[in-house]
């Protein structure tokens, strides 16, 4: 049986900057995808041929990145501040539409 592929969103992050490298160093996964806002820079990991790394518009993500793809494993370690903040609303303040970038100028607080 060969290996199988893993795609790995938010890999710059604090947590996927350290699950990229060992999914590079794992014999398990013979490819590997990087998508997010932006790549790990190639001195930051391990050289390697099963690395696909990619830039996405996550504003766009429905028409870009993973049309084409198929992947076994996904892990998903991308938070991005005012995701978090859509789960630490209160109940008296409305959830936006789904075109309301308004949340960008808001600041995330921690709980």
């Amino acid at each position: 049986m060969s290996g199988q592929s893993a795609l790995i969103l938010g890999a710059t992050g604090a947590t996927g900057k350290h699950l990229l490298k060992e999914l590079i160093s794992s014999s398990h996964f013979t490819k590997i995808g990087e998508y997010g806002r932006r790549v790990t820079p190639q001195s930051q990991i391990p050289a390697t041929n099963k690395l696909e790394q990619k830039v996405v518009d996550f504003e766009t993500i429905n028409r870009t990145a993973f049309q084409n793809d198929r992947w076994d494993v996904i892990f998903i370690t991308y938070v991005q501040c005012s995701v978090s903040h859509l789960f630490l609303r209160t109940k008296t303040e409305p959830i936006p539409k789904a075109r309301d970038h308004s949340w960008k100028r808001r600041k995330c607080s921690r709980v």
